[in-house]
């Protein structure tokens, strides 16, 4: 017997503050898996783009959401094959890509509505403006990427891909390295720039170290 289900699945996932930063330690784990040689830096950079974008709108579209998953389970599935890299993984605590990490994944699911996240823009705009495959994701900032354009042309790109500045906080230095990108009422560096993507609130700033 068949049954079939034509209930309207969402285009995307809509996250609160809680599940922005779980997206940020899924980067974690994509990046572990990246130095691991679990996952290539080409691949890398995709998924880093996708998920700085995220940060950046509040959404992920589902798709892309599921090529993150799948990345994941993909290093996981290598870990399991390999009798030297099984060994090499730590029983408690471990540093590795494992853990929390990979806990989160279940977590993020929990928060779909049916909006619509349009961030394929966003995505190019951040892969000819920075260089993704060196970024880093942590929890105060969120993601820290070297910028391969200045930070004035960095937000005019944004303003063009429908990010609105809503208003800049000190000042914020034209010459640093790194972009980086955190929560907007926590990450408060001496200079920063708070953006909206609707209802979504991010700050970003630059530095001249990774920082993430």
């Amino acid at each position: 017997m068949m049954f079939i289900f034509e209930k309207k699945l969402p285009k995307s996932i809509s996250m609160n503050k809680e599940a922005q930063k779980e997206l940020a330690t899924l980067g974690s784990a994509i990046a572990r898996a990246c130095e691991d040689g679990l996952i290539d830096r080409e691949r890398y950079g995709e998924l880093a783009a996708t998920i700085a974008a995220g940060l950046l709108t509040g959404n992920v579209d589902l798709d892309d959401y599921a090529e993150i998953h799948e990345a994941l389970a993909s290093a996981l599935e290598a870990v399991f094959s390999d009798d030297s890299l099984f060994a090499a993984v730590p029983e408690e605590k471990d540093e590795g890509f494992f853990a929390p990490q990979l806990e989160v994944i279940e977590d993020v699911w929990s928060f779909v509505d049916d909006e619509s996240g349009e961030n394929g823009a966003l995505s190019e705009l951040l892969e000819n403006s920075l260089s993704l495959k060196e970024s880093v994701f942590g929890d105060e900032v969120w993601f820290s990427a070297p910028l391969e354009v200045s930070f004035a042309e960095f937000t005019s790109a944004l303003k063009r891909a429908g990010v609105s500045i809503l208003h800049r906080d000190g000042t914020i230095s034209g010459e640093g390295k790194f972009i980086q990108i955190g929560d907007a009422e926590k990450f408060a560096p001496d200079g920063r720039v708070v953006l909206g993507w609707g209802e979504h609130r991010v700050a970003i700033s630059t530095s001249d170290n990774r920082g993430a």
